[in-house]
């Protein structure tokens, strides 16, 4: 580890990860607000009420960078309990009163505003392991620490939302793996994954049909089961080399739903083309580079496995998010980090990447607090 630290600068890792993370919402932000009016249109929103919303998202996204950016040790260790522990409550609240969309029920609606507990629960995850496992791994077995931070997963299931649950599956594992686990329980416990994956493709009758519809071509209506994935592959080739523009997007009038949330690689596809979509894989790729950077340079063991487990993250769900757009992996409703619509997402995302700049400009969470925010910023932005 020792060798691959000395050869980047910390800040510059820092400052890649904030460009890439930072271009990313950018262009999220921006393809979102053309793809949404025909959908606002639809539901008789208005498309001030939804800046409204997305205004208050991208606040609260910033202060979650903000906080987690300046955080120390000591303070992450005391908060961490709390995240966790809201995280568990939100879920067990979304069984009780959660808002039903598409056959699941993972939200909370607060007025205006919609609150999906799952995504706060992989940043309680991520987070929240590394620091039991340093704090209890003496006392108790490793395994039975890994189980209880994965107590929020059966509310999950039973959403049900498979997706997700295979993004907080890979962060622990990643960071199982990484802590340095035995293989036997490692393989046992992928052994599990699999068949409760199965067992959730046969008792949940939705997800089966997506797999089946996905892998079975005289399974599928075209004109019904199969429209969504249908019309994602038409946008998505029908755009050529450079892209047919916003102004002539079929994608934008209502004919591929849900196209700024899980289908929003398919929108940019259609819209700016194959030079579109590479750029955006090109960032992605980008960001996760740096991520693992941030990882490998960390000297502090907990700081090393949150890195791990973030990288995990937004690698896992940029790869489901545009796999299931072109068609080889089912729909699961993973939306694609800092571009897909989501408050939520948006807000805990950038959260995760304050931590991680955090981890990345100072070799592990930063120690100590009294650092100006602006002097801090200062340094990371400016050339090498």
């Amino acid at each position: 580890m020792s060798d691959v630290s000395t050869t980047m600068n910390p800040e510059r890792v820092a400052r890649n990860l904030l460009v890439a993370a930072a271009l990313l919402l950018a262009i999220g932000i921006s393809v979102v607000s053309m793809t949404i009016g025909p959908s606002l249109g639809s539901t008789g929103q208005s498309m001030l009420g939804f800046l409204l919303r997305e205004t208050v998202y991208v606040m609260f996204g910033v202060m979650g960078f903000a906080f987690f950016f300046l955080v120390t040790q000591r303070q992450l260790a005391i908060i961490t309990p709390i995240i966790f522990g809201g995280a568990l409550f939100a879920l067990f609240a979304v069984a009780l009163i959660g808002a039903e969309a598409n056959g699941s029920t993972r939200w909370i609606r607060l007025g205006s505003i919609t609150v999906q507990p799952s995504e706060i629960y992989k940043f309680a995850v991520c987070v929240g392991l590394p620091y039991a496992l340093a704090r209890y791994s003496s006392r108790y077995h490793p395994l039975v620490v890994w189980l209880a931070s994965l107590v929020g997963l059966g509310f999950i299931v039973l959403q049900p939302d498979l997706g997700t649950s295979i993004v907080v599956g890979l962060i622990s594992f990643a960071i199982m793996w990484t802590w340095g686990l035995e293989g036997y329980y490692l393989q046992r416990a992928l052994l599990i994954a699999v068949v409760g994956g199965v067992a959730s493709l046969i008792v949940q009758p939705y997800q089966r049909s997506r797999l089946m519809n996905l892998y079975v071509s005289s399974y599928c209506d075209p004109q019904v089961a199969c429209y969504q994935v249908n019309q994602a592959r038409i946008g998505m080739g029908s755009g050529g080399l450079v892209g047919t523009g916003p102004a002539r997007a079929r994608s934008l009038w209502g004919f591929l739903p849900n196209a700024h949330t899980d289908f929003i690689i398919s929108v940019i596809g259609e819209m700016f083309g194959f030079i579109g979509v590479t750029v955006i894989v090109g960032l992605f790729c980008y960001l996760i580079y740096f991520c693992g950077q941030s990882a490998m340079q960390t000297r502090d063991m907990t700081s090393r496995l949150i890195a791990v487990g973030g990288t995990v993250w937004l690698g896992a769900e940029a790869l489901i998010n545009i796999a299931q757009a072109v068609g080889i992996f089912p729909v699961t409703g993973i939306p694609l980090p800092f571009v897909s619509y989501g408050g939520t997402a948006m807000v805990m995302n950038m959260s995760l990447v304050g931590l991680l700049v955090n981890i990345a400009a100072h070799q592990g969470v930063r120690r100590s607090g009294g650092v100006a925010f602006r002097s801090v910023m200062k340094n990371i932005v400016r050339r090498s």
